[in-house]
């Protein structure tokens, strides 16, 4: 049975975990069939929340289909990641025994369970729903006398009617409850797989026809072949563009940077010899456009730092002293202007030691561009579930649509202004401290949301 009384087992249960995956599903447009695989209580439940809580958000109906958990503990599990149960819709979350639906009548049939999701999501339509969203705890088939290949050939052919419905299924094994050979199958017949809270395209992953097919071993052959040759040739790929970004980088530090000093000696220079108003204004241009790009340069410094480290590691950090801090510094560089700060004096949370460097970059970005910045925090659930959402906020559209944009949708576009490289920097490093960039924006006002992990008092997380 699932534990969803998560305060009282001392379960590692994080709300921004949830709230990360449930991004992620919503920008994977494409991941209409999941195969959740699991070892801990933790992983499933970090994994099935936000898959329901994005559903009941998006204004779909959602079904879970338990086998030992009771709908009382799948709310409770809910209401603990700010859900409020009764702003959903009566029916939009029902919770089903799996004996009523897949066992429904002598035995497991393939084409019955496969009536019944069609017939739902008809159901759901009908009653207003955009779409179904339905998750299994597959454990029953475990105990049932039911052949293992009824349940893959079932995955198999949902997959086939996926596409084109609207409907999203999210199917739970526990990997310490299944067979290895079982488990090969349930990778083979989703496309999709959520595993240690990333979801992942699956490269494994087997088209229906060929599952199914009576050509299935040649078949897989090819297919375990081109795996393998794709994976070659993106790690080759991958080499390729480290190379690329090293030369590209060095031009920057060192040819770029030079050619840029003996620009700003000579229009200093010029400057002050010139007579002309006229000419003394453009020398000045000169000087400015050189300045800037001269910081572009540097950052690139910046970029090569964070590429090459090893993966981070999480320490505890006192987010009020480290923002105290930087609001001391940047307010000595920028004099008449105002940073205003509501944080508590003792807010701790979990990144890498960089995190400093990226809540300093932000502010000295937008400082440049306003006069005011305001610095508030959020909390975001309760207990073991809490997020630290720290908010920094101006008055104006401070940065650029295009910059926001190409960071949201993770692609580089022009960058016409050094604060994009550092947009860049500052995500990387949040990313790095398990965390979440995140914009709101619109002509009145622009808010920078940094979404981490929180921790009590005393650096431990929780609970």
């Amino acid at each position: 049975m699932l534990e969803f009384n998560i305060e009282n087992q001392g379960l590692n249960i994080s709300n921004f975990n949830q709230k990360r995956l449930q991004s992620r599903l919503q920008k994977t447009a494409d991941a209409n069939h999941l195969a959740l695989l699991f070892d801990t209580v933790e992983e499933q439940l970090n994994a099935t929340i936000p898959f329901l809580k994005s559903g009941l958000e998006n204004n779909e109906s959602c079904l879970y289909l338990a086998d030992e958990s009771t709908e009382k503990e799948i709310w409770s599990a809910l209401e603990g990641v700010g859900v409020d149960r009764d702003a959903v819709d009566t029916g939009q979350l029902v919770v089903e025994k799996v004996g009523d639906t897949y066992l429904d009548g002598p035995g497991f049939d393939v084409d019955s369970m496969l009536d019944f999701l069609m017939g739902t999501v008809d159901d759901q339509l009908e009653s207003g729903f955009d779409g179904l969203r339905v998750t299994g705890e597959m454990t029953w088939t475990i105990n049932q006398d039911i052949p293992f290949k009824d349940i893959v050939e079932y995955e198999s052919r949902f997959d086939q009617l996926a596409a084109d419905l609207p409907c999203v299924a999210l199917c739970q094994y526990d990997l310490d409850r299944f067979a290895p050979e079982k488990l090969i199958d349930v990778i083979h017949t989703h496309p999709h797989i959520v595993y240690k809270g990333k979801i992942c395209s699956n490269t494994y992953y087997t088209p229906p026809d060929e599952f199914l097919g009576a050509e299935k071993p040649e078949l897989e052959v090819d297919r375990m072949l081109d795996t393998t040759f794709d994976l070659a040739s993106a790690q080759d790929e991958i080499l390729r563009r480290e190379q690329r970004l090293q030369v590209v980088n060095r031009v920057l530090r060192h040819n770029i940077r030079n050619d840029l000093n003996v620009i700003l000696g000579h229009s200093d220079i010029l400057s002050e010899e010139l007579d002309s108003e006229e000419l003394q204004s453009s020398a000045e241009q000169i000087h400015t456009t050189a300045q800037e790009l001269f910081a572009i340069a540097k950052e690139a410094k910046r970029i090569e730092d964070s590429l090459d480290e090893k993966p981070p590691v999480q320490v505890p950090l006192p987010l009020s002293q480290i923002v105290g801090r930087i609001i001391e510094d940047v307010m000595r560089e920028n004099p008449g202007k105002q940073i205003r700060s509501s944080l508590e004096d003792e807010i701790w949370v979990e990144g890498s030691e960089d995190l400093e460097f990226a809540v300093q970059m932000l502010l000295e970005t937008l400082i440049e561009h306003t006069d005011t910045v305001n610095i508030s925090a959020e909390i975001e659930g309760k207990g073991s579930y809490a997020t630290f959402d720290l908010v920094i906020e101006v008055e104006e559209q401070t940065l650029p649509d295009s910059e926001i944009e190409s960071l949201m949708k993770g692609q580089e576009t022009p960058l016409r202004h050094s604060s994009g490289i550092g947009l860049w920097i500052v995500n990387w490093i949040v990313e790095s401290s398990d965390g979440e960039l995140s914009f709101e924006t619109d002509n009145e006002y622009t808010r920078i949301i940094v979404s981490l992990t929180a921790l009590e008092e005393n650096g431990v997380e929780e609970h």
